[in-house]
């Protein structure tokens, strides 16, 4: 296309309350991780999902309610990274990938993280994985 064209629609979102969080072209050997502002996540098999086609109507990570909070996040991780969760008051932790339930796309998922009364997930990062340091005594 030359630089003056319109493009081509990606998504046909039609109520107002959807929007566009995340999207990502996957890698071989990755899963995808999902996390929630109330600090629910999990990880899902890439088999899960559809392809999406343009103009589609977007893919639904899996169910969100009171409990769970809004979807925050969704990346590609492969078991052996870590995951570092960062709240809006501070917190922040560092878990390894494969510790996280792997389940279907259409749950809830599970508790990653406790948020303190009135905090939400803000930020997820992936990391290289850190080794386990020995305790000093």
């Amino acid at each position: 296309m030359g630089r003056t064209a319109g493009g081509v629609k990606s998504m046909n979102i039609d109520k107002q309350n959807d929007n566009l969080v995340d999207m990502m072209v996957l890698e071989n050997n990755c899963e995808i991780l999902t996390i929630s502002e109330n600090g629910y996540g999990k990880r899902s098999s890439p088999d899960d999902y559809r392809l999406q086609s343009r103009a589609g109507k977007g893919i639904l990570a899996g169910h969100f309610n009171d409990k769970t909070g809004a979807l925050v996040n969704m990346k590609q991780v492969r078991p052996e990274q870590d995951i570092m969760l960062i709240s809006d008051n501070g917190t922040m932790i560092r878990t390894r990938a494969s510790y996280i339930s792997k389940v279907g796309r259409a749950t809830q998922g599970v508790r990653i993280m406790k948020v303190a009364e009135g905090a939400k997930i803000v930020g997820v990062a992936i990391a290289e994985p850190q080794e386990e340091e020995e305790g000093n005594e």
